[in-house]
């Protein structure tokens, strides 16, 4: 999280992006990939998936690390997206059906 919060203070466009792409300079994917993090993007998509609130209560009596993580998690998966976008344009541009 100090990452993410260090880049969007930088006013970063996408700081998931930035952070993604200068991991491999500092350490390996599987230092950042914990197991906390998978039980974090699971808890995050059951939840929209169910419609149900991660935790009990209103979104005010929300745990405040949760809000944090999951609005990094729903741009990751924005990213994410938005990406995998990208390269079905480029790969069907390529083969001529674009």
């Amino acid at each position: 999280m100090q990452l993410y919060e260090e880049s969007t203070e930088a006013e970063s466009k996408y700081p998931l992006n930035d952070i993604k792409a200068q991991i491999p300079f500092f350490c390996c994917y599987n230092y950042i990939l914990d197991s906390s993090c998978q039980k974090d993007i699971s808890k995050y998509i059951y939840c929209q998936e169910v419609g149900i609130p991660p935790h009990q209560g209103e979104y005010g009596q929300q745990p405040s690390l949760w809000v944090d993580k999951f609005w990094a998690i729903k741009e990751a998966m924005n990213v994410r997206e938005y990406v995998a976008s990208q390269k079905a344009k480029q790969k069907a541009k390529q083969n001529g059906s674009f």
